[in-house]
C-alpha cells in the first residue's frame, strides 16, 4: 500500500460567473479571485477562514473564472488601479495571458517546497487542483449503465437523454477534444484540433443539446433541475453534487485531465500578504484532505495521499484505475490557440 500511494503522489504532477468589484484593498485585506459556488465556499472553510485567523489578514472573495479575472485586471492594469491580488491560473492562461500574472519568488513559498509534489511552484503559478472534465450520468436515468467513452455519449440511440455542455468561455477547448476522441481520432493524434471534423461531430450531437453551461455551478444546476441527464463536466463539480445526494454516476475513461492553480497579479497592491496567502495555502495537510474530501479536487500537497482512507482513495483522480484512461491536455497548444478555439466555439453556438 505505501508503494501505491507513493505512485498516486507522483501520478499528481503528471498533470501538470459573475464579477463582484471588491473595494480598494488596505494592507489588512486581500483580494483572491477564483470560481464561486460550492467551490469558493470549500476554500472560505477550509483555507480563507484559517488564513485570517492565523494573520489577521481578511480575505475577499471575487468569483470569476480565469478568462473574465484576467480580462478585468487588464482592464484595471490600464486604468493603473489594480485591485486583485491572488488569481486563478490555468496550464491555458498562463501561456495565453502571462503578461498578467507576476514571476513567482518561489523560496517566498517555502512551504511549497517541503510539502508540494515535485514541481507545484512555477514560473507563475503554484499548483493548487488537480481533475478531469468527464462524463457524468444521472443513475437513474440509465438503469443498465450508461456511456462510458465519448464515442456512448455521442450515441444517441444507444442512450437516449438530454446532454448538456460547456458554453461561453469556459472550457471551450473541451468540447473539441471530446468531439474528436467521439469520432475515434486517437489521444496522440488530437493536436492540431481539425475544427471541421469536430465540429461536424458537434452539429450532429447539437438538437440533443438541452443546454450549455457557462458557469462551473450552472454546470450542477442543470443536472439537479433535470435539463439533462448527461452532463461534460468537472469531476470535483460531479462528485460534490453526488454528495448532496443526487443520483450521479461518472466516468474516468477518456476524462480530459485538468489542472488549476494560484498566480499573484502583475502589480498586485498586496504582495507580501499574498507571499503568506501562498506559503499557508501549502501548510496543513488534514486541511487538504478537508478540502478533497469536500470538493473532490486532488491538491499538491505531498502528505495528503497517506492521511486517505478507501473511499477517498476510490474517487481520486490518480488512483491507477482512475488515471489510466485518461487524456492529457496539452496546454501549450491550447493555451498558443486559444483565441482561435473561443472564436470558432463561439461562431458554433450562435448558429
Amino acid at each position: 500500500m505505501k508503494s501505491w500511494r507513493k505512485r498516486l503522489t507522483a501520478a499528481a504532477i503528471a498533470c501538470a460567473a459573475t464579477w463582484v468589484s471588491p473595494q480598494a484593498a488596505t494592507a489588512e485585506e486581500l483580494v483572491v479571485v477564483a470560481t464561486g459556488g460550492g467551490f469558493g465556499d470549500a476554500l472560505k472553510k477550509h483555507f480563507y477562514d484559517p488564513f485570517t485567523a492565523a494573520t489577521g489578514i481578511e480575505i475577499i472573495m471575487v468569483p470569476a473564472a480565469a478568462s473574465e479575472q484576467n480580462a478585468k485586471l487588464r482592464a484595471m492594469r490600464k486604468a493603473e488601479n489594480v485591485e486583485y491580488d491572488v488569481l486563478t491560473t490555468t496550464a491555458m492562461s498562463v501561456i495565453a495571458d502571462s503578461d498578467v500574472y507576476a514571476e513567482l519568488d518561489c523560496a517566498r513559498i517555502p512551504n511549497a517546497q517541503a510539502f508540494g509534489v515535485e514541481g507545484t511552484c512555477g514560473a507563475k503559478s503554484l499548483l493548487r487542483t488537480v481533475g478531469a472534465i468527464m462524463i457524468a450520468y444521472k443513475e437513474s436515468a440509465f438503469p443498465n449503465g450508461g456511456p462510458q467513452n465519448w464515442a456512448e455519449f455521442w450515441d444517441v440511440e444507444a442512450f437516449p437523454g438530454r446532454r448538456c455542455l460547456p458554453g461561453g468561455s469556459l472550457e471551450n477547448h473541451m468540447p473539441f477534444l471530446a468531439a474528436l476522441l467521439a469520432d475515434r481520432v486517437t489521444p496522440e493524434n488530437l493536436y492540431p484540433i481539425d475544427y471541421g471534423r469536430a465540429l461536424k461531430k458537434l452539429n450532429e450531437l447539437k438538437p440533443h443539446v438541452a443546454a450549455y453551461w457557462t458557469s462551473y455551478s450552472q454546470s450542477q444546476q442543470f443536472l439537479r433541475d433535470g435539463e439533462c441527464v448527461l452532463s461534460m463536466m468537472l469531476n470535483g463539480r460531479a462528485l460534490s453534487l453526488r454528495k448532496e445526494g443526487f443520483p450521479l454516476k461518472i466516468v474516468w475513461n477518456e476524462a480530459l485531465t485538468y489542472a488549476a492553480g494560484w498566480g499573484i497579479a502583475e502589480g498586485a497592491p498586496n504582495e507580501d500578504a499574498a507571499y503568506k496567502f501562498l506559503d499557508f495555502w501549502m501548510k496543513d495537510p488534514k486541511a487538504h484532505l478537508a478540502f478533497y474530501q469536500t470538493f473532490f479536487y486532488a491538491t499538491a500537497h505531498k502528505d495528503v495521499v497517506a492521511l486517505m482512507n478507501e473511499a477517498d482513495l476510490a474517487l481520486y483522480y490518480a488512483k491507477p484505475e482512475n488515471l489510466a484512461g485518461q487524456v492529457p491536455i496539452n496546454a501549450e497548444w491550447i493555451g498558443n490557440h486559444r483565441n482561435e478555439i473561443a472564436r470558432i466555439y463561439a461562431n458554433f453556438l450562435a448558429q
